[in-house]
């Protein structure tokens, strides 16, 4: 259960008397799941981990009523890793707010946003993708190159007010003399009742590695007995590209929801030349809710590479290299979520 603290502020200006209220949440949520993952000719590997069906994280957020319709807000989030007590600091060198860390002006013309925030062709790998980038079935499993763009650093975002449903994200973030890159993007989203359409396009210059394109398009549509996704993605690191297919469902069963899913990927002969192949990823699981901020759920996922590749359903930072090329990895995982 979320617990908020509420502090009320009178200030007096020059102008003459105004008073503004703000307000600090406290929140996050824990997720420990047992997890088996078996490599074709090569062995097993049972774990103990995390994010198999929420991210575990904590963090603090606040707004404030400036008045005249002008809000400010901030966010700072930072994951954590329950089955070992580790921050994401330890366990992979990331930020220590590393899921969030910006301040924020909105109004009724839009909002801007500063500092570390997701990048805004980000938003549609999670949103046309049922696991929302989780456990076993996270469409991402399937990608060669977009687990290193999710995050921006220094970033300035505006935010769009909706307009007869269509609302519109601009953001970029220079690099500052790093390997990281300066970065360019935009995103538009069109919402509908039960359809939402949304397709976004971004740069990153200057990294280490060379320039990268990404470009998506993905939508669902809820027909109360269910809700369909499907997703397209093309990725590009100088030469080297990969076009990714996932086409998925989820189903509200009883207390909680059950979804599947199956995605593609292919790449060019430049992008095989560097290690990356294509692969294909079925997937399913069920999410059961004992409260509202209570679930368990269980999740299977296989991964069958083609070529030479490796692609495997293990998560980012924890990859065991089991997976023999062109070889598979099935896996299985059951735990248990809590926010709070």
């Amino acid at each position: 259960m979320k617990r908020t603290l509420t502090m009320l502020a009178v200030a007096g200006l020059a102008c003459g008397g105004a008073s503004a209220q703000s307000n600090v949440t406290v929140f996050g949520a824990l997720d420990v799941g047992l997890r088996h993952i078996a490599y074709s000719d090569n062995g097993s590997l049972n774990t103990v981990g995390t994010f198999g069906a929420s991210a575990s994280y904590l963090g603090f957020r606040g707004t404030e009523d400036l008045g005249g319709g002008l809000k400010a807000s901030f966010w700072l989030e930072a994951a954590v890793l329950p089955d070992t007590g580790q921050s994401a600091v330890e366990a992979f060198g990331a930020p220590f707010w590393n899921r969030g860390a910006w301040v924020e002006l909105g109004g009724s013309y839009g909002a801007v946003r500063l500092g570390r925030d997701w990048s805004a062709s980000y938003y549609g790998q999670w949103e046309f993708d049922p696991t929302f980038n989780l456990g076993l079935g996270d469409g991402l499993h399937l990608s060669h190159v977009d687990g290193n763009f999710l995050w921006r650093n220094n970033s300035v975002t505006y935010i769009s007010p909706s307009l007869s449903g269509i609302t519109v994200r601009l953001m970029g973030s220079p690099s500052e003399g790093g390997t990281a890159g300066s970065y360019r993007a935009g995103r538009v989203s069109y919402t509908a009742g039960a359809l939402n359409v949304a397709g976004s396009y971004g740069t990153t210059s200057g990294t280490a590695g060379g320039n990268y394109k990404l470009a998506n398009l993905g939508a669902s549509y809820d027909f109360g007995v269910a809700r369909a996704m499907l997703f397209f993605s093309s990725n590009k690191l100088e030469s080297q590209s990969e076009r990714r297919v996932s086409v998925a469902a989820s189903v509200p069963i009883g207390a909680g929801a059950a979804w599947a899913s199956y995605g593609t990927v292919s790449t060019n002969s430049a992008g095989e030349a560097a290690g990356w192949f294509g692969a294909n990823q079925v997937a399913a699981g069920y999410g059961y809710n004992l409260s509202k901020r209570t679930g368990l759920y269980a999740n299977v996922s296989r991964v069958s590479n083609k070529g030479n590749g490796v692609l495997n359903n293990e998560e980012p930072g924890s990859y065991s290299a089991k997976t023999r090329p062109g070889g598979s990895a099935t896996g299985v995982e059951f735990g248990m979520r809590h926010a709070f």
